[in-house]
């Protein structure tokens, strides 16, 4: 009965040894695996006629990527560029600031919202008409 005991408290050591020794390259891999990479931006952009406050069903959107650039925009590459020229800030967007538009008022409000190189944005502006939101965006809007 004691053989018995002893094989089995060795069987049992053996076992728990195995399962610590099996466990230790498992998580010294899993620190050194290079974790996978995050987009630099990854932003949801809309664009809609009228105010901030008024968001009709008819609003456009697309989703931007940088870093690689991708998304569902049709111009990610030109997008991310002028984003990275302004720090993602829409505000500061000017592209065209000689460009003429004419003074009526249909207003056009862009929205930018998602996180840009680890910052949260929450962006929106609303530009008098079409044109003066084009001239401003450039291709960011422009989908």
């Amino acid at each position: 009965m004691t053989a018995r005991i002893s094989r089995t408290r060795v069987a049992l050591a053996a076992a728990l040894c195995a399962i610590a020794l099996g466990a230790q390259p498992v998580a010294a891999a899993s620190e050194s695996a290079p974790k996978p990479m995050r987009p630099g931006a990854k932003l949801t952009l809309m664009k809609h006629d009228g105010r901030y406050s008024t968001v009709p069903s008819e609003a456009s959107f697309a989703l931007l990527t940088c870093n690689p650039p991708g998304g569902t925009h049709p111009t990610p590459r030109t997008a991310c560029r002028l984003l990275r020229d302004v720090n993602g800030n829409i505000h500061k967007l000017d592209k065209n600031p000689d460009q003429m538009c004419t003074k009526q008022y249909r207003p056009v409000t862009v929205h930018a919202y998602g996180h840009w190189h680890g910052r949260h944005v929450n962006q929106w502006k609303t530009f008098a008409n079409s044109c003066e939101a084009e001239a401003a965006t450039g291709e960011v809007f422009t989908f």
